[in-house]
């Protein structure tokens, strides 16, 4: 079976952060860490895609053990206080 390129742009909705206000949530129980640097990427099982839907090359060595099967909604870490 070929392979068929992905496309270049897709229309995606991801999660984005709300401003905190004091009072409106509790948030107990809740885990948090710092902050650290990267890229938002969505992995569709084929591809990564830019939180606005841009798709980017990752190394093959990077996404060969990647599921196929699910998509994934994360950040690649790039480092700490480098980016």
């Amino acid at each position: 079976m070929q392979e068929t390129t992905p496309p270049q742009k897709i229309e995606l909705e991801v999660l984005l952060p709300n401003d905190y206000k004091d009072g409106e949530t509790d948030p107990k129980d809740w885990w948090m860490s710092e902050k650290l640097d990267g890229v938002r990427a969505y992995w569709n099982g084929r591809c990564f895609y830019s939180r606005n839907g841009n798709a980017f090359k990752a190394p093959v060595w990077f996404t060969k053990d990647l599921p196929k099967d699910m998509h994934l909604d994360e950040k690649l870490y790039a480092g700490r206080k480098k980016f």
